[in-house]
């Protein structure tokens, strides 16, 4: 029997989160958790259950744990379809009720059957669409009923059934283990506060905690029942819910069947136009292509090569054949000579940017390393590094000299934090002589 409150939390929560009642369509992820198969009704007269998809996962293990997924056992689809699924259902999830709408089969057009027909001829395209366009949205219309009536049947049976009541009365009880556990807790204590050994508790305190540990025990027991009933209560709703929900479901299973339906009409019509129009459209296709070889046959061969002038750079495309110019691009300003690299007015503006943003980090790294040093900042090569990574622009050379110009050996040894020991430091600070 349960003797805490987190014991009496864990136990509820296994009843509640069953991990042997989890299932997983094999070569697939979708795992749900059933309920137990309940005894046949006038309504149900085959029995019935109800099964909860878990989307994610993470849901998974956030719910049963990670040590439950050895517990998962397989099931096959048809099995999973005798349980009425409750809250979110899987994409592309499709319900089998027992009793289905009837669906009145429209009769499939027979090719060619009147004299001098084509095949498109018996598709009324414009009606398909039009039915296909009202099948989506009534089962749309279908699933947002089905969302409505779940929740407000869930709210419905759940206030009917007093379950809020039944949760309140766990809460009030849960405060009375835990005040009652605390007034025996305290009889354990001697004068000082500390725990009085349980061989040192007799006589008339001996009595009084065996008379506190009895009354939380009932407590307790108390506890477990109200639990029980409200776990029972919560299956009877979800089992309500489930039969509330049958007909919408139903509807929309019923203007899925007839979107498919539609569809595969459309299907169907789009390759018999592409059956008939398919010599047409590759002739069509063929003179196009032919058309664009002429063009291209036709456009003289050419080529290209930049040059400087004037201190710009531009580009000439000229005939291939003859020699002829075709036209001339301004590209800008031709690039710079500097340090060994060529750079153009951009590139160098950005360049000197760079160097501008290094000289401050630099700086920073001066002004603090005295107080941090190498463990707090890094040392000199870990600067270098990192700048190495952060500007782009500059060239790891260009980087090395900046940072060593200004961080050099001599400022390193000059500026390195001195740790002084105990006694030192108090002479100095008395400024007594050593």
């Amino acid at each position: 029997m349960p003797t805490t409150i987190q014991d009496i939390q864990n136990a509820l929560i296994k009843r509640k989160k069953n991990p042997n009642r989890l299932f997983r369509i094999p070569d697939t992820p979708e795992v749900y958790e059933l309920s137990e198969w309940q005894t046949p009704t006038a309504e149900q007269p085959g029995g019935y259950g109800t099964k909860k998809w878990i989307p994610t996962g993470a849901a998974f293990e956030a719910e049963y744990g990670k040590e439950a997924w050895p517990k998962v056992k397989p099931i096959s689809r048809e099995e999973l379809g005798k349980y009425a699924m409750i809250g979110q259902a899987p994409p592309g999830y499709e319900e089998k009720p027992e009793i289905k709408p009837e669906i009145k089969p429209e009769e499939e057009p027979v090719i060619g059957e009147e004299p001098g027909a084509k095949p498109i001829d018996v598709y009324d395209v414009d009606k398909i669409q039009v039915d296909l366009d009202t099948a989506g949205a009534e089962k749309g219309k279908a699933y947002d009923e089905i969302m409505g009536i779940q929740s407000r049947l869930y709210d419905e049976e759940y206030n009917k059934a007093g379950m809020g009541d039944t949760k309140t009365k766990i809460a009030s009880v849960d405060k009375e283990i835990s005040d009652r556990k605390a007034k025996r807790d305290q009889l354990m204590l001697d004068e000082k506060g500390k725990p009085i050994p349980q061989w040192m508790i007799t006589g008339r305190v001996r009595q009084e905690v065996d008379a506190a540990t009895a009354d939380i025990n009932r407590s307790i027991d108390q506890r477990n029942s109200l639990a029980n009933q409200y776990n029972k209560g919560l299956e009877d709703v979800t089992r309500k819910v489930g039969f509330g929900t049958q007909d919408a479901a139903n509807k929309y299973a019923h203007w899925e069947a007839e979107e498919k339906r539609l569809t595969t009409m459309l299907t169907g019509y789009q390759a018999a136009l592409t059956t008939e129009l398919g010599e047409e459209v590759e002739a069509e296709r063929w003179e196009k292509e032919f058309e664009m070889d002429v063009v291209e046959a036709r456009k003289p061969k050419t080529s290209s090569i930049t040059y400087e002038s004037g201190g710009r750079l531009y580009l000439r495309t000229y005939n291939a054949e003859t020699g002829e110019t075709i036209k001339t691009e301004d590209l800008g300003p031709a690039p710079v000579d500097k340090g060994g690299d060529r750079y153009t007015p951009t590139q160098l503006r950005a360049v000197d940017r760079e160097k501008e943003i290094l000289n401050d980090v630099i700086k920073t790294y001066m002004a603090d390393w005295p107080k941090k040093g190498d463990e707090g900042l890094g040392t000199r090569e870990n600067l270098i590094l990192r700048s190495i990574k952060e500007f782009s622009k500059l060239t790891p050379d260009m980087i090395r000299d900046a940072i060593y110009e200004q961080v050099t050996d001599e400022w390193l040894e000059k500026n390195k934090t001195e740790k002084k020991g105990v006694f030192k430091k108090i002479h100095e600070f008395m400024k007594w002589p050593f």
